[in-house]
């Protein structure tokens, strides 16, 4: 009996092995391609066209985006299972990489005249040392998120520090929106993969349901929580704690 329990779980285990490196797989071969579909609408719609014709480009690369986005959140989440534990730790100044990952979402926070609100606390350095590739990856899907289910009102994010201590310190992170919200009823499955909260939810915004999900792994990575509760009235907030260091924890040295 224990002979055979051992040859089970190490056929699941291949079995997940090999699933995610069939998502990366497709992932990467079908990415290459529709980058450069996405790349040549950009190119073509900065050349004389005339209306319609840029309507038709604008949609071909507005869809091209999606697809993108779509891939990314597969290749993330195949790569979620292989990645190390061990955090890259490099410096990097907070309020320009928030800044950055901001600007990212400029264009539809524009075109939706939507007030966009952003604080980070005085007392926080602005050199910090951290995993900000893993931070980044968080703060876009957060954002993603809030701009594409919000169509009026606002998108904010606020950076707060919660203590410090011998070069250490926690940040917290909150970004909220003032759109669609979630019910109580479904906030057991928003942290679920491949799960949309209804159909109607995906066939209007489109998704596979992965951003959440990966989103909480990356978290987890980072030392921290992704917690989120609704708004009174409309909306949605989420807040998450990391650890950094406002002074390099050792050189050359991944955590």
């Amino acid at each position: 009996m224990h002979g055979m329990d051992i040859v089970e779980m190490k056929d699941a285990s291949g079995s997940e092995q090999a699933k995610r490196d069939f998502l990366a797989m497709v992932g990467h071969e079908i990415r290459t391609p529709l980058n450069g579909v996405f790349v040549l609408s950009e190119l073509l719609l900065e050349t004389e066209l005339t209306d319609e014709q840029k309507k038709y480009v604008g949609l071909i690369y507005h869809n091209a985006h999606a697809l993108l986005s779509m891939f990314d959140d597969i290749l993330d989440f195949s790569q979620l299972g292989q990645e190390k534990v061990g955090l890259e730790i490099t410096p990097f100044a907070l309020r320009e990489s928030m800044r950055d990952i901001l600007a990212l979402f400029q264009q539809e926070i524009v075109a939706k005249r939507l007030e966009l609100y952003f604080a980070v606390d005085e007392q926080i350095p602005d050199l910090l040392y951290g995993d900000i590739r893993r931070l980044r990856k968080v703060m876009i899907h957060l954002l993603a998120n809030a701009v594409k289910f919000t169509d009026q009102g606002r998108i904010g994010l606020i950076v707060s520090s919660k203590h410090a201590e011998s070069g250490m310190i926690r940040l917290s992170f909150t970004i909220s929106d003032t759109g669609i919200g979630i019910p109580a009823d479904k906030m057991s499955l928003l942290f679920e993969p491949f799960t949309q909260l209804d159909s109607t939810m995906t066939r209007r915004y489109g998704g596979l349901g992965l951003g959440l999900a990966i989103c909480r792994k990356l978290v987890s990575q980072l030392g921290g929580e992704l917690q989120t509760k609704p708004l009174v009235e409309s909306g949605t907030i989420f807040t998450f704690s990391v650890t950094l260091w406002s002074r390099a924890p050792g050189e050359g040295k991944s955590l």
